[in-house]
């Protein structure tokens, strides 16, 4: 005859209603009617205990959030807020329990005009919300699992030409925003580290730019926020000879607050660091056709539309974007042999294989760039230009 099965009971004070929180936990014996109610005494420590069949997706990465944040490097920790918020906009209201990875995959197509890299961050945020909700038991099966990337979704940043780099060297003090540019090209500074950049992370002594702050753009203002003191996160950048003289050149009166300020002396937000960008290409694109650089009126109304599109259409471009000017950075560690733990820390990236894809791609450049002046090389020799008479 078997025993008769024990039963032990725990109060957990009284629940919004006043209604008293009494639960009971049976077991074979004692021992393990005990375990179980420590079991669920830990899980309510996390936030767990608010589990049922009716927990949602937003429910879910709260508590995730509050539990495994700490576990988050160096400024990805911002990102995380931004794609955690992707996520609960998209399906956040769902019952974790009824989420499909159809329904998470739709969630990734909803996002399709972003990079490569922020799609393949964006799911790997999703996945470590499912991951961890799967051995909580929150789930019985991960429905991130196998979870693939829409297609078409490469990213179009590119390394400066040096004849934009040279163009951005001997111009950027026409215009205020030429020093986000210098930032930028020569220390590989993210637009959210470049915004939340504070003259207290610049050492001129020592001419070194230590990466503290990270911005998130919310509703168009920059929130500024620490980063953890890991590699991924603060980082110590030093200064070339020309990013020194550019920071020199702001006098020393001036050097309080943000580093790069908007044209009325704020706290940069996403349309003004949008705005100041494009003035800077416009003033780079002037300079390129032989005009002033500052462009004082507007042109007629009464010019012809025909004789404008021509022109337009003989006109030299510049276009750089804020991620080219990263770009260009990485590519310059890549040129200088630095190798690729060091790269990962200049960068701030948190995972190495970020730091070695960026390497890889850029060695297949390289290789085709060798290639074709081995080409061109080997056409003339074979192929000489007659000498002229």
């Amino acid at each position: 005859m078997s025993e008769k099965p024990v039963t032990v009971y725990g109060d957990y004070g009284r629940d919004a209603e006043g209604k008293r929180i009494r639960k009971k936990f049976t077991g074979a014996d004692e021992v393990e009617a005990r375990l179980k109610k420590l079991e669920y005494e830990k899980e309510r420590a996390l936030g767990l205990h608010r589990f049922s069949d009716r927990m949602t997706v937003r429910q879910w990465t709260e508590i995730w959030m509050n539990a495994y944040r700490s576990e988050i490097k160096g400024t990805n920790k911002v990102s995380y807020d931004t794609y955690v918020k992707k996520l609960n906009s998209e399906i956040g209201s769902m019952k974790i329990k009824d989420v499909r990875n159809i329904h998470l995959y739709r969630c990734l197509l909803a996002m399709k005009g972003m990079s490569k890299s922020s799609l393949t961050k964006y799911r790997m945020v999703i996945q470590q919300i499912f991951r961890k909700a799967r051995q909580n038991k929150v789930i019985p099966d991960d429905p991130s699992e196998e979870l693939e990337l829409p297609s078409g979704t490469s990213g179009t940043h590119r390394a400066l030409e040096k004849w934009e780099i040279d163009m951005i060297f001997e111009h950027w003090s026409i215009h205020y925003t030429g020093l986000w540019a210098m930032i930028m090209m020569l220390a590989g500074l993210r637009r959210g580290e470049l915004v939340a950049l504070d003259w207290d992370s610049v050492d001129m002594k020592a001419r070194t730019i230590t990466v503290r702050r990270a911005a998130e753009i919310v509703r168009n203002q920059a929130v500024i926020k620490e980063v953890t003191k890991t590699e991924a996160g603060m980082r110590t950048i030093p200064m070339c000879e020309p990013l020194y003289k550019a920071l020199d050149s702001i006098p020393k009166a001036q050097r309080k607050g943000p580093v790069c300020k908007s044209k009325s002396g704020q706290q940069l937000t996403q349309s003004s660091f949008t705005c100041g960008m494009g003035m800077f290409n416009s003033i780079m694109e002037r300079i390129l056709n032989g005009e002033p650089p500052i462009q004082q009126g507007r042109r007629k109304d009464c010019e012809k539309k025909e004789e404008k599109a021509q022109e337009e259409a003989k006109r030299a471009r510049f276009s750089v974007r804020a991620h080219d000017l990263r770009f260009t950075y990485a590519t310059a560690l890549y040129d200088a042999g630095v190798d690729v733990k060091s790269a990962m820390y200049y960068l701030g990236h948190a995972d190495i294989r970020m730091t070695m894809n960026l390497y890889t791609q850029l060695s297949k450049e390289r290789e085709n760039l060798a290639r074709a002046q081995m080409i061109t090389f080997l056409d003339n020799w074979l192929n000489p230009t007659e000498p002229k008479k």
